[in-house]
């Protein structure tokens, strides 16, 4: 069977039950799930039985999300087949994952797949069967709901410490579709709802102009 795990980088604790429930609620469930705690420390992040297994990193300082994201990777790569990097903003509906796994077996020359946005939480109730779920090319990234295997993201270098909030997922369309050759994929059919990064810009303060200059010496 395949194994996933999941990266979710959390910053408004609010958000993080609802997401962990629809995890829960999913047919195939992850074999490990890394949460970076990255809220101010008066939020204090609660998280109750969930039955899932977790592992809750609480950084002396927040690490901001690409730091997150390659923290959670070095970790998760040689424990399981794929890797999914959820938002702490995200809805998922009930085959998410069953949907992933099969779609990744079809499409294998995809390095990253991402799920079909949905515009209203309602929509996450109409459930395509898992058989009808498909995939088209993508032409521009999408960072807030990404799955890719192991094996693409061992060849990946980790994004660069500098970077904190903003070009993660610039950073891994340079490597996967620029220099692998190998297409993103939008999975048809397999949804998630996104409440639009309403916790993007709250770590450290650092202006997304400052980043894309940094993001251009380092490509």
């Amino acid at each position: 069977m395949t194994q996933i795990g999941l990266i979710i980088p959390v910053v408004r604790t609010d958000f993080i039950g609802g997401l962990l429930d629809c995890i829960r609620q999913n047919s195939v469930l992850p074999a490990s799930i890394i949460i970076i705690d990255n809220s101010r420390k008066d939020d204090n992040l609660r998280i109750s039985d969930t039955g899932l297994r977790m592992q809750i990193h609480r950084p002396s300082s927040p690490l901001g999300v690409n730091p997150s994201w390659n923290y959670g990777i070095q970790r998760l790569c040689d424990t399981v087949d794929l890797i999914s990097v959820l938002n702490d903003d995200l809805l998922l509906e009930t085959k998410f994952f069953e949907k992933l796994i099969r779609l990744t077996s079809i499409h294998t020359e995809a390095s990253v797949l991402c799920p079909e946005t949905v515009s209203r939480p309602g929509e996450l109730q109409h459930v395509v069967p898992v058989e009808k779920s498909a995939c088209i090319r993508m032409y521009k990234r999408e960072g807030w709901a990404w799955s890719a295997p192991s094996e693409v993201l061992r060849k990946v270098p980790p994004i660069p410490s500098d970077l904190q909030i903003w070009f993660g997922d610039d950073w891994l369309w340079l490597h996967t579709v620029k220099r692998m050759r190998r297409p993103w994929m939008k999975m048809l059919g397999n949804k998630c709802y996104h409440y639009v990064s309403q916790t993007s810009s709250k770590i450290n303060g650092v202006s997304i102009q400052a980043e894309r200059r940094l993001f251009e010496q380092h490509i």
